[in-house]
């Protein structure tokens, strides 16, 4: 009985896990976006502000990121992998065992410049929401992965 007991304490009282949150390249969920932007600096990375909440950093014109900040804190990021149609199924594989089945959306569009296909398969973790995305343009795949945190940010307080 008393290693029962014991057991139940334990369970109890032991620390509740770390919820895991994102991060690519340094980049963190929930850092400070001054904190971002001299990460972006220390690692080589120009960095050019869209607007209040968001930046875009590049290495080169196929190595960027845009960032985006919830109250000063990083709430977004989203960069483009090479690869189309194969690196779109290889990182939903990765992430289907992972994370388990995600939720599907897909559109096509006719706009100005021709049909825009997209399929996007988003997998929720426990602190965040990683999507990956495969947009078919003018016969072009693009494969676009990004992190958010899923709750709604307050613009203004």
């Amino acid at each position: 009985m008393r290693a029962h007991l014991a057991l139940l304490l334990a369970v109890t009282l032991a620390p509740a896990p770390v919820r895991a949150t994102f991060e690519v390249e340094g980049f963190r969920q929930g850092m400070e976006r001054t904190q971002a932007e001299s990460l972006a600096v220390h690692k080589g990375f120009s960095v050019s502000q869209i607007d209040d909440s968001n930046i875009h950093i590049c290495k080169s014109k196929d190595y960027c990121y845009t960032l985006a900040f919830c109250m000063d804190h990083l709430h977004f990021l989203a960069y483009n992998v090479d690869g189309g149609t194969a690196a779109f199924a290889r990182i939903a594989e990765q992430n289907l065992a992972k994370f388990g089945q995600p939720n599907a959306w897909a559109s096509t569009d006719v706009g100005q410049s021709g049909p825009v296909a997209q399929i996007k398969l988003s997998f929720y973790a426990a602190s965040h929401v990683e999507s990956v995305s495969l947009i078919n343009f003018r016969g072009f795949d693009a494969v676009s992965i990004s992190f958010t945190t899923p709750t709604e940010c307050p613009r203004h307080r």
